[in-house]
């Protein structure tokens, strides 16, 4: 994640929409505005939701995994 904006931002993903369960590992904590962010981790395939945990209902969407 490179983060371009001026507040701190995280990227952080989640096996369901309710956001109550974090892929472990998939979290880059928080990045401060001109920094940049990153996490390893490995997805089986499926449906994935993410967010910034400081801004979760601005920033926010989902993905596929292959």
């Amino acid at each position: 994640m490179n983060n371009q904006g001026t507040a701190t931002h995280t990227l952080t993903v989640y096996k369901d929409d309710k956001f109550t369960e974090q892929v472990s590992g998939a979290d880059t904590k928080n990045v401060s505005a001109g920094s940049k962010g990153e996490f390893k981790t490995t997805f089986t395939a499926g449906e994935y939701y993410f967010r910034c945990e400081r801004h979760p209902t601005q920033m926010q969407g989902e993905f596929d995994a292959e």
